[in-house]
């Protein structure tokens, strides 16, 4: 299958105890709790939230990922919607609150360039500060929050063009 995180991407094949990313296999085990998972990769444990729309929060850091394709049982190869990270709204380039939370820091300014993967800000929800990043390379057309500002789940924090 192929993986997208924050724009790069990357050829994985998932087995029962280990997974291929490039060419490189590491050992993986997984233990869950709801949407909450402790992912340990060559024994190094990694919390991960699954928070929906194409959101993963790992360690603290917000990830965009893309699943197109799949080598698991059962799956006819369709695309497949990932989880992590900000995510396009409905508007042309708009950026919207993937949970609800509080701005705590903007990183660029209208009128900026930024190259996909940027960190445009830092939106604290559930006690963990998660950055927000540019799915596309663009120029920041607007910011539509302040520091400080409370969002719900889908506001348009960017709108990167």
């Amino acid at each position: 299958m192929k993986l997208t995180i924050d724009g790069q991407s990357f050829a994985v094949n998932v087995g029962n105890d280990s997974v291929t990313v490039d060419g490189t296999s590491f050992a993986v085990r997984r233990e869950a709790s709801g949407t909450l998972h402790t992912v340990s990769v060559d024994g190094r444990p990694y919390k991960v939230d699954l928070i929906g729309d194409g959101g993963v929060i790992v360690d603290g850091r917000a990830y965009r990922v893309v699943v197109q394709g799949t080598n698991r049982a059962g799956s006819r190869g369709r695309p497949a919607p990932a989880r992590g990270g900000a995510r396009a709204s409905s508007s042309a380039g708009g950026i919207a609150a993937l949970m609800p939370g509080k701005i705590r820091s903007i990183r660029v300014k209208e009128g900026e360039s930024v190259v996909a993967g940027t960190v445009l800000l830092i939106l604290e929800a559930m006690k963990m500060e998660n950055e927000v990043r540019a799915p596309l390379a663009g120029v920041v057309r607007s910011i539509r929050v302040v520091v400080g500002s409370n969002v719900d789940k889908g506001d348009t924090l960017v709108v990167v063009e």
